[in-house]
């Protein structure tokens, strides 16, 4: 049992761990991690899809990318020269390219180290307030008996 004041109210907490309750905060970060992983790898496509005039400009952009990828790795990642020419159909054999670009070319993978490292230290217990007047009047018993109780709900508030 934890203790506190509050307002000049002294209040005793018992942290409690609960399946019912250790099972939702898992569904939502797996929802949370899965948001985040198609929102980067959105990002990533949108950046594969442009043509930089250097290869610089590419690197540079890359660079950004990665600093800003919360749950994605690119892996391999490399700058890869793409030759245009214009006219129609095929260019002739030894023909050189009228315009030259760039692109970005990676392997995407999602990994969920950081999900599952934060789950564990935050969304694992909750605390079940209860506050006497006299502090030794509450017996373990009767905080089971509460506990009990209120299997299904997240937390029993009893003042």
């Amino acid at each position: 049992m934890l203790g506190s004041n509050y307002g000049g109210v002294k209040q005793r907490w018992l942290v409690v761990y609960s399946k019912a309750a250790h099972g939702r905060a898992e569904q939502t970060v797996n929802k949370q991690h899965l948001k985040q992983s198609q929102a980067d790898y959105k990002a990533f496509n949108a950046l594969a899809k442009r043509s930089f005039a250097c290869a610089a400009d590419a690197e540079a952009a890359l660079a950004h990318l990665q600093k800003t990828l919360k749950v994605v790795a690119l892996h391999d990642p490399c700058i890869v020269e793409m030759d245009g020419f214009k006219g129609k159909g095929r260019p002739s054999k030894g023909r050189k390219p009228d315009t030259v670009s760039y692109r970005i070319e990676a392997g995407v993978a999602s990994f969920s180290k950081h999900g599952t490292v934060r789950f564990n230290r935050k969304a694992v217990l909750f605390s079940p307030a209860i506050n006497w007047r006299k502090r030794n009047s509450v017996t373990k018993s009767y905080l089971i008996t509460i506990r009990r109780a209120n299997k299904k709900s997240n937390a029993a508030f009893v003042f």
